[in-house]
């Protein structure tokens, strides 16, 4: 014997339903539970209607939220996944309607048709992740149909037009019938006519018969907003009770006014039949996108809780002029349908439509084999970006403020060179080895730190970046020495010795050859060749002295002053030149002005 489960989640109720292979021993069962999940701080997970238990979360409409990237934002802050919320409501029934099966069911879940492709994937990565791997996706008009022919019989090739009216929306499919049922072009769907519209349309006309008895209506007051909140609940219920009697009486209980209101179904088919009406156009749409005559249409399949009004089936039969089938329960007619045994298997013969929804009794006593319901997982928070992100953008601003000053002093000089304080006769014949400059006594760039900044030899700088333990550094290559070089106050250009320093000694506050700076890590040779070894090998270098950092600095002043004074000269001398040219134009001027005069 074989047993099917299947699942809808819907908007507003949820529901499984059993089958099996032997209708003639085991009849189906059909659990409907509210689309509230309860989530109990120190409890298992809890679908249906139900006071919420202290610091429990209570989440509603959240199928509609499946294949959203934003995570559904509970009472304490925290973020969950929509598509988790579904898988974990889907577990609750399933562990719910499996506790008395002899064995284990398989299990398929009908989604809405007009899902796109990723929000299924969405679903189905989340029930894998609630230990629900091998469930079915199906769409809920194939479900339907696949009910349709388990009640009554093989369909042959024909056309089905499915009317799902939901809670919150309509949707209306054509579906091919066959050996495997197929979807027809694009499911519609609206949100203009689903039940709770005509939920809100006899909430209103029950507020209008007892509105003269309430003169200081305030709906935003609080006694106010939880009176209509049960109202409209009371509206819905009988709405529903409308479907199968002629007439219902709903309690009015408001701040003020209490009275019992008759409502009949011809006050209700009223208020409902213009949007009702204006839904068979969307059946219209449905077949046009199909490719689907009219006349072609073999029959029309209601489904959703709406599916169960009379006018609807009223309309849709004038309309079309074909039959309109629907069962006892069209709320469950999806779940029945998906769980029918698969393609392959046997399809038991047709059962009386008039199936009971039987509520499954709780027990305390769990089988090992039962799949409990897992928690969703809270949604992480976006990681903060690192504080050492800033550091590149500061070095960056540092280099642009240092190259435009040394642009200046360039362009005021004329060209000259005012940066080749301490070089030596090498490095004028601009012979000198790749190296970068270091200024004595600073620190080494370290992680969130500026950078430290070295000038080239085309007179332009280049920032060496902050760097950590780990990471690689970019050598900046400079040729000292050559025109427009302008080299940092106390550094020692390659290929010359510091002031007392013995031959071989490194630069003061440089780092020594073949040791790598703390914190970085060496960067990879380059193919240059090695110069030739010199004639002799160099004496062991002497202690090198402490080096003379007021020499120097006075040295890059003095140079600094020359070059400020060159420009001084220069823009002088041009605006002496300048006085000169416009006092001599006067004196033209005067001069033949007068000479006209005196003629």
């Amino acid at each position: 014997m074989a047993a099917g489960l299947g699942v809808t989640i819907g908007s507003a109720d949820s529901v499984a339903a059993t089958a099996f292979d032997r209708a003639d021993t085991y009849r189906p069962v059909v659990l409907s539970r509210a689309s509230e999940l309860h989530l109990p701080p120190d409890d298992a997970p809890h679908l249906g209607h139900r006071p919420a238990a202290p610091g429990a979360l209570v989440f509603t409409d959240f199928v509609s939220r499946v294949g959203d990237p934003v995570g559904v934002l509970a009472d304490n802050g925290a973020s969950y996944s929509g598509a988790d919320l579904t898988a974990t409501a889907i577990g609750c029934l399933v562990h719910e309607a499996s506790l008395d099966l002899p064995e284990a069911p398989a299990i398929t879940v009908a989604h809405p048709a007009t899902w796109a492709g990723y929000t299924v994937d969405a679903l189905r990565e989340a029930l894998s992740r609630a230990g629900l791997a091998d469930v079915t996706l199906m769409p809920e008009p194939i479900a339907a149909v696949r009910w349709l022919e388990a009640t009554r019989g093989p369909l042959g090739d024909g056309v089905v037009v499915v009317y799902d009216l939901g809670a919150r929306t309509l949707d209306v499919s054509v579906v091919r019938t066959g050996a495997e049922p197929v979807l027809l072009g694009r499911p519609i769907a609206s949100e203009d006519v689903c039940g709770g519209h005509l939920d809100h349309l006899v909430t209103t006309h029950l507020l209008d018969t007892v509105r003269d008895d309430v003169p200081d209506f305030d709906p935003f007051a609080a006694p106010m907003t939880a009176a209509l909140a049960e109202l409209r609940t009371r509206s819905r219920a009988a709405k529903e009770q409308l479907s199968t009697d002629t007439e219902t009486v709903v309690a009015i209980d408001l701040p003020g006014v209490r009275r019992d209101v008759r409502l009949v179904r011809d006050e209700f088919e009223e208020l409902a039949r213009g949007p009702l009406q204006a839904s068979t156009a969307l059946v219209h749409e449905a077949l046009r996108g199909a490719g689907v005559e009219p006349s072609d249409v073999g029959r029309v399949l209601l489904t959703g809780g709406g599916g169960a009004i009379p006018l609807v089936a009223e309309l849709l039969s004038a309309e079309l002029g074909v039959a309109v089938v629907a069962g006892p329960h069209p709320a469950h007619t999806a779940a029945l349908g998906a769980a029918q045994p698969r393609a392959g298997t046997a399809v038991a013969a047709p059962v009386d439509d008039d199936v009971p929804t039987t509520v499954l009794p709780v027990t305390t006593a769990r089988p090992t084999e039962a799949i409990s319901p897992v928690r969703p997982a809270v949604v992480p928070a976006p990681a903060p970006a690192a504080a050492a992100a800033a550091a590149p953008f500061r070095s960056r601003r540092y280099v642009l403020a240092g190259a435009a000053a040394a642009a200046l002093v360039l362009l005021g000089a004329g060209g000259l060179a005012v940066g080749t304080l301490g070089t030596s006769d090498a490095s004028e014949a601009g012979v000198g080895a790749a190296t970068s400059a270091t200024v004595p006594g600073a620190t080494p760039a370290s992680a969130g730190g500026p950078a430290t900044t070295a000038t080239t030899g085309s007179g332009t700088s280049s920032a060496v970046p902050a760097t950590t333990p780990g990471t690689r550094a970019a050598a900046t290559a400079a040729t000292p020495g050559a025109p427009g070089t302008v080299a940092p106050a106390g550094s020692v250009p390659a290929g010359t010795t510091a002031p007392g320093a013995a031959p071989g000694a490194p630069a003061p506050g440089a780092v020594a050859p073949g040791t790598v700076a703390p914190g970085t890590v060496a960067p990879v040779p380059t193919t240059t060749p090695p110069p030739a070894p010199a004639p002799a090998p160099a004496p062991a270098p002497a202690p090198a002295p402490a080096p003379n950092y007021g020499s120097q600095v006075g040295d890059a002043l003095g140079g600094a002053g020359e070059g400020a004074g060159a420009v001084v000269g220069g823009a002088g001398n041009a605006v002496g030149g300048v006085v000169e040219g416009v006092g001599g134009a006067v004196g033209g001027v005067v001069d033949g002005v007068g000479g006209l005069l005196g003629n």
